[in-house]
């Protein structure tokens, strides 16, 4: 079974989920008392249904969710980076520093985010593997939108 969790959940993110028959439960920061005692009952419930993953993307995905999978339990935990970074303060870059060496893998979407990671937060190469962005151009080579584009814009394979 796949259940979702996620800091910010759109009606587009629900339809999706909910044609797929995904639960999806939309959690905040443990900024306040409050959310301190949500983010706690929310540990509870992930050991009780015994989530194996965690898989999360940016910063505030990755430093809660990585201590939220460590008070659940979870044993794998993924972080993907889809970015170079240049926006990590001190503050989050000393943060990931608590936190990377719980983090299982690393995805990076570039071997130049992977070296930003490696150089930026100090995280040995080995923990993080590249898994590049791309779309299958051939489905799109009959189509007539791909036709309307001038010759020198069209991609080669």
């Amino acid at each position: 079974m796949c259940e979702l969790f996620t800091l910010k959940n759109t009606q587009y993110l629900r339809e999706v989920l909910e044609e797929k028959n995904i639960p999806c439960s939309q959690i905040s920061y443990p900024t306040s008392i409050k959310g301190i005692f949500k983010f706690f009952t929310l540990a509870r419930k992930i050991r009780k249904i015994k989530v194996n993953i965690l898989h999360s993307y940016f910063e505030g995905a990755d430093i809660w969710g990585t201590f939220l999978a460590k008070l659940a339990g979870i044993r794998v935990i993924i972080s993907s980076k889809r970015d170079m970074g240049f926006t990590k303060n001190k503050k989050i870059l000393t943060a990931y520093k608590i936190v990377n060496p719980f983090i299982t893998k690393i995805i990076s979407v570039s071997d130049a985010v992977k070296h930003q990671v490696n150089l930026q937060e100090k995280v040995n190469l080995d923990k993080i593997v590249t898994i590049y962005n791309g779309v299958d151009i051939n489905k799109f080579r009959n189509s007539s939108h791909y036709k309307a584009f001038p010759s020198g814009l069209r991609l080669n394979s």
